[in-house]
């Protein structure tokens, strides 16, 4: 009178292409957006002065602003070091940089042009997350003779990560974990061993 209570059906596999349609395989619940922004990696705003101390930005900046001052980073804090209006960056109080300093800025803005998708999280999986199914086929050794291993109503559950050797390929390292499916009365895996004469 035993019953099975717990059944793990799992496919490690190597992804060979970086795609998008792959990246949004191997992170589960997640979305590409056109993302019409850019980044501005080095902002020349001007050299300290002796009086107010407002710079100017070449686009208008979207949080966070990283600020270099003579090639130094800066740990400034929006509100207590510096305030943003529009395209102007205006120093606060006792925050004050050095006559001369050269003053440089690195930030996102919005460029109006699509130039990459965006892939974040939706934060919820939804039934679409779900893929029907991921076969993984291998031959006999020896032979010609396929054997394929399926699991069925998938997601993947593991870390995404990017394997990178030298001179060689990067792969994406995918863990495919089967689930299964209240409405369906099957186990949502299967192995398809051919017959041997």
């Amino acid at each position: 009178m035993r019953r099975i209570i717990l059944e793990n059906a799992k496919l490690t596999v190597n992804l060979k292409e970086i795609t998008k349609a792959n990246i949004l395989l191997a992170l589960t619940a997640s979305e590409a957006d056109a993302a019409a922004t850019a980044l501005m990696e080095a902002d020349y705003l001007g050299l300290g002065t002796a009086g107010a101390e407002t710079f100017t930005f070449d686009q208008i900046p979207i949080e966070p602003v990283v600020f270099y001052v003579d090639g130094v980073k800066q740990d400034w804090v929006a509100g207590t070091h510096y305030t943003i209006l529009s395209d102007a960056l205006t120093i606060i109080g006792t925050s004050t940089i050095a006559e001369n300093a050269e003053v440089v800025a690195s930030y996102t803005y919005e460029s109006g042009v699509a130039t990459h998708d965006e892939i974040t999280s939706k934060q919820t999986i939804e039934a679409a997350d779900y893929q029907d199914n991921v076969a993984l086929i291998a031959t006999l050794s020896g032979s010609d003779n396929p054997v394929v291993c399926i699991v069925k109503n998938v997601l993947s559950d593991g870390n995404f990560e990017i394997g990178t050797t030298d001179k060689e390929e990067a792969t994406i390292v995918v863990e495919f974990s089967a689930h299964w499916d209240p409405d369906v009365d099957e186990a949502p895996w299967a192995i398809r061993y051919p017959k041997l004469s």
